[in-house]
């Protein structure tokens, strides 16, 4: 949540507790939010972007990550012309820092991407035919 948002919520609240309630809304809401745009990702067809948010979610090492990234793309099939770069993700998604591994910088971002991992409790699309192709090609290059 922005400072300015943060700010905007609270102008009201009386009480440390009441100010612990706008929090863990304002993160409920921030974790709804990211994985409707990580669904949305997943419709608009953007793959490439779902592959460097899978990396994240797993913790990949960042230089790893990068080694393999558009072998995996191609594994799934996806138009290599039309990807972006890899390191242009970081760029884009504010919500992910590097230092030895990716991760995301507030565990909001990671419980969203959970929750975009299924639909009513069972694994969807995203799940299925993207995460777990990271997730076995990450672990099948880790343990080389």
């Amino acid at each position: 949540m922005s400072v300015k948002k943060l700010i905007e919520s609270s102008k009201d609240v009386r009480s440390i507790d009441s100010f612990w309630v706008v929090i863990e809304k304002a993160s409920e809401e921030t974790k709804i939010a990211f994985a409707k745009e990580i669904k949305e990702i997943f419709n608009r067809e953007e793959y490439d972007k779902l592959v460097f948010l899978s990396f994240t979610y797993i913790g990949i090492e960042h230089n790893v990550a990068k080694s393999y990234y558009i072998e995996i793309l191609a594994n799934l099939g996806y138009n290599l012309i039309k990807a972006k770069d890899f390191d242009d993700f970081l760029e884009e998604f504010k919500e992910v820092e590097t230092l030895k591994a990716l991760r995301y910088i507030h565990p909001s971002y990671e419980d969203a991407f959970g929750l975009a991992l299924t639909d009513s409790g069972k694994p969807n699309n995203i799940c299925k035919n993207i995460f777990s192709k990271v997730l076995f090609s990450s672990q099948k290059r880790v343990t080389r």
